[in-house]
């Protein structure tokens, strides 16, 4: 997954988890010029790659991994996502 990352990510977000070193090390060994930012919400997650979001740009929500701990399924991950992204643009308006 880093080497593909490497190839085509320019900045990533990662949340914490059980996997989240072992991203960490991939993405240092095979993407060492890509930088990468951890935070401990999705609500913290989304915010800023909206930051650093530009026109015509992709920002792509992708778990690599399980969530346990942070959402209750995948189906709560996505309702929550849904929600903050709601609530951006309504901010926005």
């Amino acid at each position: 997954m880093a080497k593909t990352i490497a190839k085509k990510v320019k900045e990533a977000i990662l949340l914490p988890g059980s996997a989240t070193p072992k991203i960490k090390l991939a993405l240092d060994k095979y993407a060492p010029n890509l930088k990468y930012k951890e935070v401990t919400t999705l609500d913290r997650a989304v915010k800023l790659a909206y930051k650093k979001a530009r026109p015509r740009g992709i920002v792509l929500l992708s778990p690599g991994c399980a969530s346990f701990g942070l959402f209750k399924n995948e189906f709560d991950r996505g309702e929550q996502f849904n929600g903050i992204v709601k609530m951006l643009c309504a901010e926005l308006k």
